[in-house]
């Protein structure tokens, strides 16, 4: 996913780019903070992200090189899964000090949204995802509000038209499907991204995917993670049944709603596509 935001962020004109990378940078810490570190999912590993993403948040509130050497002391001190983050985590002040020089405007659009994914993604119900329910709540901290600000950050910086905005953010209030394709746009990438990394999260004790999938076929993740051809065929059976209503388009749609097709997915993601790369030919607010 941070290649894939890289690639799509690095076509846009300066004016645009820049604020759209910084805003992914604080997008990236989050997630980092949430996957990447070496911290227990129990009382006390939620705690620690809670505080991590509280003064993140506090570093965007409040311009202060002493707070911002504090969240990169505390960072610091633990040890990531993955060392390609590093540079980020090295470079963080650097991150918060390009922030504050933005224009008033883009600053409250991504503080906004950090704060709002920061929140959502410490909460502790996030570190158990049973439901579709559930993942939907998840998949909008994670990503459906980064949706939102990637569209925000269009228009305030001359690349969407007002009339645009408000086709692909109609009421940013709710996270129910259909509404928003800004934000549904985010939900299926997440979706991708948990189909794409499910073995590299079970090797890290991270669990995305709805447990009722697994529990209604009397299955488990290792179930999964560890099939094999010499397994027994209805264990095989039961696992097909797994991949096969994970990417469902009911993780985003309910059932019987206006699109109850797996095709949606793909078309949600072209559509809010067409929108990027209709701004990216025309560098000026045409749609």
């Amino acid at each position: 996913a941070s290649t894939n935001s890289f690639l799509g962020i690095k076509e846009f004109p300066l004016d645009t780019k820049y604020p759209m990378m910084i805003g992914y940078c604080f997008v990236r810490l989050d997630d980092t903070i949430e996957d990447d570190l070496n911290l227990s999912r129990d009382e006390e590993g939620i705690k620690k992200k809670k505080n991590l993403m509280a003064l993140l948040v506090e570093n965007m509130e409040v311009n202060s090189p002493r707070k911002a050497r504090k969240f990169y002391r505390e960072l610091s001190k633990l040890k990531l899964k993955e060392s390609k983050f590093n540079f980020l985590i090295s470079n963080v002040r650097s991150v918060f000090k390009a922030y504050h020089a933005f224009d008033p405007k883009i600053k409250e659009i991504i503080y906004k949204r950090i704060r709002e994914q920061s929140e959502g993604l410490a909460s502790k119900y996030i570190q158990d995802i049973q439901s579709f329910q559930d993942y939907r709540e998840y998949g909008h901290n994670s990503v459906g509000v980064i949706g939102n600000m990637i569209a925000e950050l269009l228009h305030a910086t001359g690349r969407l038209s007002k009339s645009a905005l408000e086709k692909v953010i109609t009421d940013e209030k709710t996270i129910r499907p259909g509404v928003n394709p800004a934000h549904d746009y985010g939900m299926t990438l997440q979706i991708f991204n948990d189909l794409r990394d499910f073995q590299e999260d079970f090797q890290n004790n991270i669990y995305k995917w709805p447990g009722m999938l697994f529990r209604e076929r009397g299955m488990t993740y290792k179930d999964l993670a560890k099939l094999s051809r010499q397994d027994s065929e209805d264990k095989r059976i039961k696992a097909d049944g797994i991949l096969e209503e994970m990417p469902s388009i009911e993780l985003i749609f309910p059932r019987h709603s206006f699109c109850a097709s797996r095709d949606a997915i793909p078309l949600y993601i072209l559509y809010f596509l067409e929108i990027w790369f209709e701004v990216i030919n025309n560098g000026v607010s045409s749609i």
